[in-house]
């Protein structure tokens, strides 16, 4: 994530980012927020309501993502959904 995704994230969640990690567990809202900053960097019109209709089985978690100029790997990515 950005600087500016992370202050988009706790502002969304009201939340801070570094509340979590490997041994604290993700509440959904900020499950939603994440899924909706990843989405939005594959399409600017992703929003939060796409994000929160995610199924939790399409989340690939650590999924591995090809690197190139146009994109950023992130810890999650949403398979579905984009509008």
């Amino acid at each position: 994530l950005t600087l500016g995704e992370v202050e988009e994230f706790e502002e969304i969640t009201g939340l801070a980012l570094s509340n979590f990690g490997a041994e604290k567990p993700f509440p959904a809202k900020a499950l939603i927020a994440l899924v909706y900053l990843s989405g939005r960097r594959q399409n600017p019109a992703f929003t939060l309501e796409v994000a929160r209709g995610t199924r939790i089985a399409d989340l690939n978690y650590g999924a591995e993502v090809e690197e190139d100029e146009s994109t950023d790997p992130t810890p999650l990515r949403a398979a579905s959904g984009a509008p």
